[in-house]
């Protein structure tokens, strides 16, 4: 089970193996502020006892604090994978060869006599989950995916990094107190070729843009439909490009969640 800081802040009991993925603040809208959001997250291990594990992200500060402070058996990650585990994953990104090595910790915590076959049968499998930076379609030479997951801005940089390719991103929404300054530090160093901004802090993301002298091409909406965004990202893209709805934003603004937004996103693209 995923479980957030809303679900982890009133929590007195914490789970046999827990892990701890990268942690950066969000919600900052309803928390006090990020020391509140980090007490929060740090229940999921908090109440572990020596018999339990942890996995945690040794890159990450705020991950590798919540570790130092628990009783636990500690399994860091990431970690350096053979060439024929890391080619069974099918997912883009090195963030989602993080997630695995993550995953593979949790896993050899409870049985640790695990088989790489077993390992590499189970990656190869895994198509990934709904709104996770999830392959689309592909029309008139131009690859489609839905990020809707993405509700803060180092989710969009992970999926930023995911492709070399031209970039088309897709970005705005709901605010929950978030910088965006590292995320415009990340589009000017990769390879997009037009941002499409949307959504109620469009105003504020634009500004920041603007800031940090991002000079590819940026078209800022109104509060538009999917099919409105889905058909500009059309009309602007040219073979080989990819195209991702990375909003970097909550979805509250003009969907019932990041899941209705990105079954929009997904409906509109296969209507192109």
């Amino acid at each position: 089970y995923e479980l957030s800081s809303f679900q982890l802040w009133d929590l007195q009991k914490s789970p046999h193996v827990a892990v701890v993925l990268m942690i950066e603040p969000d919600h900052l809208n309803v928390h006090a502020d990020f020391n509140d959001y980090l007490a929060a997250k740090a229940n999921i291990a908090k109440f572990q006892t020596a018999d339990d594990y942890v996995v945690y992200n040794s890159q990450n500060e705020f991950s590798s604090s919540i570790a130092d402070t628990s009783l636990e058996q500690k399994k860091e990650y990431p970690f350096v994978l053979s060439d024929d585990i890391t080619s069974a994953i099918r997912l883009p990104g090195k963030h989602n060869v993080d997630n695995a090595c993550a995953a593979i910790a949790a896993v050899k915590s409870i049985l640790p006599n695990v088989s790489d076959d077993e390992i590499k049968k189970g990656l190869s499998e895994f198509a990934g989950l709904p709104h996770r930076l999830k392959f689309v379609a592909e029309k008139y030479g131009v690859k489609y995916y839905d990020d809707s997951i993405s509700t803060t801005p180092g989710s969009a940089i992970a999926a930023l990094k995911a492709f070399a390719e031209p970039k088309i991103l897709i970005l705005g929404g709901s605010d929950k107190g978030a910088d965006y300054f590292e995320l415009a530090e990340e589009i000017a160093r990769q390879n997009v070729r037009l941002i499409i901004i949307n959504g109620v802090n469009a105003d504020e993301i634009r500004e920041v843009l603007r800031e940090e002298k991002v000079d590819c091409e940026i078209v800022q909406l109104n509060m538009a439909g999917m099919k409105e965004v889905a058909k500009l990202a059309k009309n602007k893209a040219q073979s080989g490009d990819v195209v991702i709805l990375s909003p970097a934003a909550a979805s509250f603004d003009m969907f019932k969640s990041y899941s209705d937004r990105g079954e929009q996103f997904v409906a509109a693209v296969e209507e192109l």
